[in-house]
């Protein structure tokens, strides 16, 4: 599989233009969307130990915190479990495992009433990681395990590709600690 880099330049401009343009439009869905897009970059940022590292997640924090009060607001919940899952991801940069775990469980609870499946493959990988680095591989393991079935799909060619190959990774690590029959 083949993986495309973009710039952080790139990746921050084109966030920034996404916000600039949603103020034109004025129209609250698109506001939302482009701050959570800006929250997600400066998360990804911090994941990439940038220089700038608490300066990206204060902005990340910023964005992230302006994006759910909006969507709160207007009670949209077709993105709260996606500003949820940013929030557990800027908790786990910060290295605070206990508000991502927080932020998680909601985003999960939010994905099982709605069946964002493809959303819920995103949220169990996370807490597999967040179970993986508080050493308990049982969790780890069931959380690995739901986000590969929930990222099969229908299958190849019809599977959720990123969330797949994180999830079979995430079971690689976890077999070294925790033996386990893996089940698709």
């Amino acid at each position: 599989m083949k993986r495309w880099h973009i710039g952080k330049g790139v990746l921050l401009t084109a966030a920034r233009c996404a916000r600039e343009l949603a103020d034109v439009g004025r129209e609250e869905r698109d506001i939302i969307r482009s701050e959570w897009l800006l929250g997600w970059v400066f998360v990804r940022l911090a994941y990439k130990k940038d220089e700038r590292i608490t300066g990206n997640l204060q902005e990340a924090e910023l964005h992230l915190q302006e994006a759910l009060d909006r969507c709160r607001r207007i009670n949209m919940v077709d993105y709260e479990a996606d500003l949820l899952l940013a929030w557990a991801r800027l908790h786990h940069a910060k290295g605070d495992r206990h508000l991502a775990k927080v932020h998680a469980i909601e985003a999960l609870a939010i994905t099982n009433r709605s069946d964002f499946c493809l959303l819920r493959a995103d949220v169990n990988n996370l807490f597999a990681q967040l179970e993986m680095d508080d050493g308990n591989w049982q969790e780890a393991k069931d959380h690995a395990q739901a986000a590969l079935a929930d990222a099969i799909c229908d299958g190849s060619p019809y599977c959720y590709m990123p969330a797949l190959v994180k999830a079979e990774r995430l079971l690689d690590q976890i077999k070294r600690f925790y033996p386990m029959e893996i089940s698709h």
